[in-house]
């Protein structure tokens, strides 16, 4: 998947019987972050940040992946 909202994954394997997956690093704050360092978001800024969660989710829906493990 080659898109703005979707990190690369370089390799997918398994070690010993155990699958793994090697993702692109995304640097800056997670979501976590932001809401301990300045509390909830604002309405209009949460409804974005789902929406842009959405959007990743949607290509990669759209490439036959389901995704487990939402950040």
């Amino acid at each position: 998947i080659n898109h703005p909202r979707c990190v690369f994954v370089k390799a997918a394997d398994e070690d010993n019987g155990l699958p793994y997956i090697v993702m692109e690093l995304m640097t800056g704050r997670t979501l976590k972050d932001l809401s301990q360092e300045s509390g909830p978001l604002p309405i209009n800024k949460a409804i974005q940040v789902i929406m842009d969660v959405l959007d990743g989710l949607e290509e990669a829906h759209a490439h036959g992946m389901i995704h487990r493990d939402i950040k």
